[in-house]
């Protein structure tokens, strides 16, 4: 801010062409290296930040699962994915329906959860049995609708 002679306050705004003697000059090829590299690594630490976190999270709502729960589940060899409901959870106990379709993609739920997509036939798994297949990599994430 600048005040002119009669102590009115205004806004100077000056573009590089009304700077004298300045001149723009780009950054030396090592220098735009560097800056390259400075980005790529802030974009990878907070994409390892953010896949923490959500690890974080999924064990979480592993820990405690609730009805209307959904895992994704990795059949290994194959390379398929595929989904399992949470019906109910009491105890030790958390009762399961499959989904009966698999498919190679590996965020399934917008492709496969569907109601008559899951079996007719549940199935209790114990907590620990969970936890142990998320260790393994096969159950590889937790969605709370």
């Amino acid at each position: 801010m600048l005040s002119d002679s009669s102590g009115d306050k205004r806004l100077v705004t000056r573009t590089l062409d009304d700077t004298e003697g300045a001149s723009a000059t780009p950054l030396p090829p090592r220098t735009q290296t560097r800056t390259v590299l400075a980005l790529l690594l802030l974009v990878a630490l907070g994409a390892v930040g953010y896949g923490l976190r959500d690890h974080h999270r999924d064990d979480a709502l592993l820990s405690s699962p609730r009805a209307g729960d959904i895992y994704t589940v990795h059949a290994g060899r194959s390379g398929t994915y595929s989904l399992l409901k949470v019906l109910r959870a009491g105890g030790n106990g958390v009762e399961l329906v499959a989904n009966e379709y698999q498919t190679t993609d590996s965020k399934p739920i917008a492709v496969l959860n569907q109601a008559a997509r899951y079996s007719q036939e549940p199935f209790v798994i114990t907590r620990l049995d969970l936890q142990i297949m998320r260790r393994r990599g096969e159950l590889t994430d937790v969605d709370r609708p």
